[in-house]
C-alpha cells in the first residue's frame, strides 16, 4: 500500500514545479525514521515528506494541497 501511494504521487509530481526549498524542524528520531522508511520504499526522505505533508492535508480536510488556489 505505501509503495502505491508513493508511485501515485510519483507520477503526479510529474508535472509539477518541485523546486522549491522548505525547511521543517523536526526530532532527531523522526528524521533518523524518515531516512530508514524513505531507503526501504526506494524514496528520498524529501520525497516520503512531500507524501506524508499531502496526506496530512487530507486527513485535516485541507483537500489538494497541491491545487491551485
Amino acid at each position: 500500500m505505501p509503495m502505491q501511494v508513493l508511485t501515485e504521487r510519483r507520477d503526479r509530481e510529474r508535472y509539477l514545479a518541485v523546486n522549491q526549498p522548505l525547511s521543517l524542524r523536526v526530532s532527531k528520531p523522526m528524521l533518523a525514521n524518515l531516512a530508514v522508511k524513505a531507503i526501504q520504499l526506494e524514496s528520498s526522505s524529501s520525497e516520503l515528506a512531500r507524501l506524508l505533508i499531502s496526506a496530512g492535508a487530507k486527513s485535516l480536510g485541507w483537500g489538494d494541497i497541491d491545487s491551485v488556489c
